[in-house]
């Protein structure tokens, strides 16, 4: 099984998630969080910090969410209790 910390360049579709885990052969759980952006795990970032990505002059918008900061901990915690607890 695997978890990736997963953060699409564009809007990402359920399907797509699927295929995706199909194509690759992978035993994986996509978790979607609608309104999140970038650096939502990071607390510093309590307000909106935009940047222009270097290499391909993307705007992303950067900020904390502490909904999906919490949800995401808690599912990295359960994922790291199943697959790694008696290694």
């Amino acid at each position: 099984a695997y978890m990736y910390p997963f953060i699409p360049h564009a809007p990402l579709e359920p399907q797509n998630c699927a295929a995706l885990k199909v194509r690759e052969g992978i035993d994986a759980v996509v978790h979607l969080y609608p309104g999140t952006h970038h650096g939502y795990m990071l607390p510093e970032l309590r307000d909106p910090v935009n940047v222009t990505r270097g290499w391909s002059g993307k705007k992303v918008t950067l900020m904390y969410n502490g909904k999906s900061h919490d949800e995401t901990w808690e599912r990295m915690q359960n994922w790291f209790d199943r697959h790694l607890k008696n290694r």
